[in-house]
């Protein structure tokens, strides 16, 4: 069975280099997808030891787990939703929930028990969610109509800020009508709160798009576009545990299919890991930029080998990764039964069943 090794260490210094270079701009934790593979109450727990007090996410059920570990964090619940049920639940939990158009500020308001507290979406370029600039005054005029009402931040979500030159213009466009729309919302006498546009990427390469706060996710593990130049470590390794050791003949096939055939007499150990536990998956890049493919076409052209990790050095993989297995060389090491080989991979994608937190 494939094991998942997670350092709150790690986490927590990832949480204050950000802190570090977002500064003056708050770090709001964005948490979805179970801690990003690691455990929801793992990363939240850690985070909220270091303080955080401020968390996002893109699911009520998220918003649901965090509330009742930290009955006095803020949660913003960022995605909309106009299932009265649903919202009612969001505000008797006292989540914050997000407002996209006039008529789920009238849902909000006609559940409510008492106060009402609004994030509000403004969309500027990414679509699923949020009030365009010119429904701002038919929301204006609606919110003023309200009492006890009070928005505590306001937001935009970026489509294409992964770096690259068309990347950055895209970004700083939304950037520029969100700024817009926030003056327009001054203009008509509503106070926006906390303006907030940047997630994990932008918040890592282009400083100007921090604003009050920054939302990061993939950047607390250390696995967003630039993380490793800002210096943030990787959260969260897999190992995959030797079952046993062979030596194939010159000439004999290994794998489904037989696609690979031993050159000459060669030693292997098979290893308890595979597609299964996440090994070697990724997801398509975001950015969707002319350089990414190209570089993914090169890889796929010129990557002859796959490796794993032990005792510090690389050790390739023979043949082709299974669905539970995969086998590396034994060529060169002192490998044996029961020893832990280190893979790449995308704790999303892990189904590893045994969390080890460090």
């Amino acid at each position: 069975m494939a094991i998942i090794t997670a350092s709150a260490a790690s986490l927590a210094r990832n949480y204050e280099r950000l802190k570090q270079l977002a500064a003056p701009a708050k770090v709001f934790p964005f948490i979805k997808a179970d801690g990003y593979g690691l455990g929801l109450e793992f990363v939240v727990r850690t985070l909220a030891g270091q303080g955080a007090d401020n968390f996002c996410t893109a699911r009520y059920e998220d918003s649901s787990a965090i509330r009742r570990m930290l009955p006095e964090a803020n949660i913003l619940l960022c995605s909309v939703y106009d299932k009265p049920d649903t919202v009612k639940a969001i505000l008797s939990e006292n989540i914050i929930p997000t407002v996209g158009s006039v008529e789920s500020l009238k849902l909000c308001a006609a559940l409510r028990e008492n106060k009402l507290d609004i994030n509000i979406a403004v969309d500027t370029g990414m679509g699923r969610f949020g009030i365009n600039k010119e429904e701002l005054s038919e929301f204006a005029e609606m919110y003023n109509s309200i009492n006890n009402i009070h928005i505590v931040s306001t937001f935009t979500h970026f489509a294409n800020c992964f770096g690259g030159k068309k990347g950055n213009r895209s970004t700083l466009l939304q950037l520029s009508k969100f700024s817009e729309a926030v003056q327009t919302m001054r203009n008509l006498g509503l106070n926006p709160g906390i303006l907030h546009a940047a997630n994990s990427a932008a918040a890592l390469l282009l400083p100007e798009s921090r604003l009050d706060a920054v939302r990061c996710g993939s950047a607390l593990l250390g696995r967003s576009e630039g993380s490793v130049k800002a210096g943030l470590e990787k959260v969260g390794r897999l190992y995959g545990e030797v079952l046993c050791l062979r030596t194939l003949k010159k000439g004999d096939t290994f794998g489904y299919g037989s696609v690979f055939k031993a050159k000459s007499d060669m030693n292997i150990a098979i290893v308890d890991c595979g597609h299964a536990d996440g090994v070697f998956l990724t997801r398509e890049h975001d950015g969707f930029r002319f350089s990414d493919r190209l570089r993914n076409i090169k890889r796929n052209l010129t990557q002859k080998h796959l490796y794993g990790s032990f005792d510090g050095k690389r050790i390739p993989i023979v043949g082709r990764v299974g669905l539970t297995n995969l086998a590396v060389s034994a060529e060169h090491s002192d490998l044996k039964a029961g020893n832990l080989i280190e893979f790449e991979f995308n704790p999303i994608f892990c189904g590893a069943k045994e969390i080890r937190y460090e």
